[in-house]
Order: structure tokens, then C-alpha cells, then sequence
């Protein structure tokens, strides 16, 4: 399951399971980046993501490219040592926001949340 959250310009997705083959279908289904504002602050949550297979990056992968055609940044937060070493094999980790991984889930959404009202 997928969880959006907004605030102002800033899109929180909060990645609830595992990106594997049996759960990528869902969430391709429930990820929709057509609601995305142009120069929108995109991040993925991924605290509650322990491993990521190959369907998993590549679903990941499509959305990274639905969210640039935004023009909106993004990156994912609150990735675990182990999928962080994923990402860096597949040479995604440029994508990774190093300030708030590893943290707990609430720690990291509560902190981001507290760093987009001080730049409002």
C-alpha cells in the first residue's frame, strides 16, 4: 500500500511494503503522478521497505521518470543500509536524500515536515 500526504508544494509517498514482484502491481496501481504540480518536492518514503527485487527498481525507476516530466524533484527518504546498497548497485542512489536515512519512520516524516514549514 501507498500513503500520499501534501503539503504546499512538498508530496510525501509513503511506501508501506516491500517493492517485490507480488506487490509492484498494486503499486503501480495506486502510485498516480498525474496530480503532481510543475517544481514540486517529491519524496518517497521508504522506512517500512526492508528489500527491493528487480521489478521493485524498475517500478521505482518508472516513477522517477513520470515525476521529472513534472519537472518536480524528488527522493527517497528513509531507506534502510540494505536497499541503499540496492539503489547503488543499480546506480540509483544519487536519488537517496542522505539527511534523513536511516531513520525511524516517524522521526523522518516528522523531521521533513518541520524543514518545509521553516522555508515557507
Amino acid at each position: 500500500m501507498i500513503k500520499r500526504t501534501e503539503e504546499n508544494d512538498t508530496i510525501f509517498f509513503e511506501i508501506q511494503k516491500d517493492m517485490v514482484f507480488t506487490t509492484v502491481q498494486s503499486y503501480r496501481d495506486l502510485f498516480t503522478p498525474k496530480n503532481i504540480k510543475p517544481n514540486a518536492k517529491v519524496y518517497i518514503d521508504m522506512s517500512c521497505v526492508f528489500f527491493v527485487d528487480t521489478t521493485g527498481i524498475s517500478c521505482l525507476t518508472d516513477w522517477v521518470s513520470q515525476i521529472k516530466t513534472k519537472r518536480a524533484t524528488v527522493a527517497f527518504i528513509g531507506v534502510s543500509n540494505h536497499v541503499a546498497k540496492i539503489f547503488k548497485i543499480c546506480e540509483l542512489d544519487f536519488l537517496i536524500d542522505s539527511q534523513f536515512c536511516p531513520n525511524t519512520h516517524q522521526h523522518t516524516l516528522s523531521f521533513i515536515y518541520n524543514r518545509v514549514q521553516l522555508h515557507h
